[in-house]
């Protein structure tokens, strides 16, 4: 299912999944209010998998951005954790 999708993105062109994406980010907003957690996951998940398609169109990774959430973090001597690690976070543990 996810490569037919991931196909017909790509057949579909950029402008596509920039809209996929800008959709999927405000049903995340909509869905951020209220306190159904399955909804929200969903959600995050369906806006992460367009985020990384359309990054993957720009001919860059999710590694890239990490890299400069890090540098711009050294720069306010804040710690930026890898997206690796951030499931063993609470979010206590996490400042903005």
């Amino acid at each position: 299912m996810i490569l037919v999708h991931n196909a017909l993105n790509w057949k579909l062109g950029i402008n596509k999944v920039i809209q996929e994406v800008g959709e999927e980010a405000v049903e995340l907003v909509i869905e951020a209010k209220d306190d159904d957690k399955e909804k929200f996951l969903n959600e995050a998940a369906d806006l992460t998998y367009h985020y990384v398609l359309l990054l993957a169109a720009k001919d860059v990774s999710l590694d890239n951005v990490l890299t400069i959430l890090n540098q711009r973090a050294y720069l306010k001597n804040k710690l930026v954790v890898p997206i690796a690690n951030l499931a063993a976070l609470d979010n206590s543990s996490l400042s903005v």
